[in-house]
């Protein structure tokens, strides 16, 4: 089945963008109708390889038209300030092949502060192409195209230097969502450079920012009642922040009594916030939806680049692993969060093998205390003897980390944390999105090796079959490790 896209062009060049990124390498063809005035970004002709379809300025039918052109057996149609959400994706890619109709509709939402509110319950917008004319009988679907609006953010910080004394940012997620906060903490500390941030996040994110020089204390979020004494302990705070917000983290912020409070829910509501924050687009990466909260208070962003940091004052942990400055040492994580992000035991076996047999690499395998039976599972496989890094100490990992050459693992808070050391990595992306969840490039020394899947991106627990890595092969794995190591 393919799918020929047609944008019909509105708004800002911008807008155009976004729209193409969310229909990006899913659709055969994508086909622009445009006037003689309509201006088009080059550089978008020939990144997303589109069709111009040029037509008379008044020109009557030129969807008609542009249908006629597509080469494919579905027809998608849009606007450049729409969006396909990714539920709207899977659903398209999953249901479409067995349709027997000519048509589908689609609900049509779009952002309204911070909620999404329906225009239209139901929009035709994709057509059989050979049969555009036959049959009236409609599919619907119930997954939506969104109408992104953009809300401008505003010219200059709404808060001076001098009313910002303490700023509270509560960020309860994961190790590798802590270092993908990082550049907003060096945002707010580049403004308000006088002001003590403090940090509610996970124990085990604790030691990620411990030699941040960003923030100037960290409260471990270890039960909800504790951190909200904790909080409310520390005296009143000028502004409280919620990158990633829930319900929980929105009435926490309330107990830190800041008058100025940015709630940032990506797909809810955003309780008890006193600052307008906008919904992320849809490819919108991890990095850019968290310094949307440092845009909505008009503050200059000027990086995105995450930073973990190491205590200078200790020597490398490598060496006890009796590695010298001349090796090249690879470093293997083979865990995970959940099951389903953890590529085969035989793969990573095969993996280590060869690159300690055919490439004379020095490897280390880290364990991962809370599941021991995933590197045993590896090292019965192996055929060469690998030194094993079992440290329950994050801040030791870390500083271990930091001394690789390459760092190769799963979709992890480790490959995060090899990001921000600035360390040459791998990462081997099954279930996610790369393009929102893993915002780092090759000309950062930073590889991917991932799989297209129609299923892709789901959010399960866990997969009966996980083909989004079975797919991903050995020799794949091993040349974006070459590439890393040449780096």
């Amino acid at each position: 089945m393919r799918i020929s896209a047609i944008i019909s062009l509105s708004g800002k060049g911008k807008a155009l963008k976004r729209s193409l990124k969310t229909i990006e390498g899913w659709v055969e063809e994508i086909i622009l109708p445009v006037t003689p005035s309509m201006k088009i970004n080059k550089a978008l002709i020939k990144k997303y390889k589109l069709q111009i379809l040029y037509c008379k300025a008044g020109e009557k039918n030129i969807l008609e038209k542009a249908i006629k052109a597509a080469g494919a057996d579905w027809v998608l149609t849009l606007n450049s300030e729409e969006e396909v959400s990714i539920p709207l994706k899977r659903e398209i890619l999953s249901k479409l092949p067995g349709l027997m109709k000519n048509f589908v509709s689609v609900p049509l939402v779009s952002n309204e502060l911070d909620k999404w509110k329906i225009e239209s319950r139901s929009e035709v917008r994709l057509f059989r192409r050979s049969n555009i004319r036959k049959g009236k009988e409609c599919e619907t679907f119930v997954n939506p195209i969104r109408h992104y609006i953009e809300y401008p953010a505003p010219g200059a910080p709404i808060a001076g230097r001098q009313e910002i004394k303490k700023i509270l940012v509560i960020k309860i997620r994961g190790i590798g969502d802590t270092v993908l906060m990082t550049p907003l903490l060096r945002t707010l500390k580049g403004y308000y450079n006088k002001a003590q941030i403090t940090c509610v996040v996970k124990p085990e994110s604790a030691a990620v920012l411990a030699e941040n020089k960003d923030v100037d204390r960290v409260i471990a979020f270890r039960s909800f009642r504790g951190a909200l004494l904790d909080i409310k302990n520390s005296g009143k705070y000028d502004m409280a922040l919620c990158p990633q917000a829930s319900k929980k983290t929105a009435f926490l912020s309330l107990a830190s009594r800041a008058p100025l409070r940015v709630i940032n829910n990506h797909n809810g509501k955003n309780y008890f916030t006193t600052v307008r924050v906008k919904k992320p687009e849809e490819y919108e990466d991890a990095v850019d939806r968290d310094l949307d909260c440092a845009r909505s208070l008009g503050l200059p962003v000027t990086t995105k680049e995450v930073r973990v940091f190491t205590c200078k004052n200790r020597p490398p942990d490598i060496k006890g692993y009796k590695y010298s400055s001349k090796d090249t040492v690879v470093g293997l994580s083979v865990s995970a969060s959940k099951l389903n992000k953890m590529w085969g035991k035989e793969r990573y076996a095969e993996l280590a093998d060869r690159l300690i047999s055919e490439e004379s690499l020095k490897v280390i395998i880290f364990d991962d205390p809370a599941r021991p039976e995933i590197l045993k599972g590896v090292l019965r496989l192996m055929k060469n003897k690998v030194y094993i890094v079992n440290e329950k100490e994050l801040s030791r990992v870390i500083r271990i980390i930091a001394e690789l050459n390459v760092f190769v693992g799963n979709d992890s808070g480790l490959a995060h944390i090899a990001a921000g050391l600035d360390v040459p990595s791998v990462t081997i992306i099954g279930p996610d999105e790369p393009k929102i969840f893993h915002p780092y490039t090759k000309r950062d020394k930073h590889f991917i090796v991932s799989c297209e899947m129609d299923c892709k991106p789901c959010w399960k627990d866990s997969c009966a079959q996980p083909l989004c890595l079975e797919k991903i092969k050995v020799s794949e794995v091993l040349n974006a490790v070459k590439k890393a190591v040449s780096k």
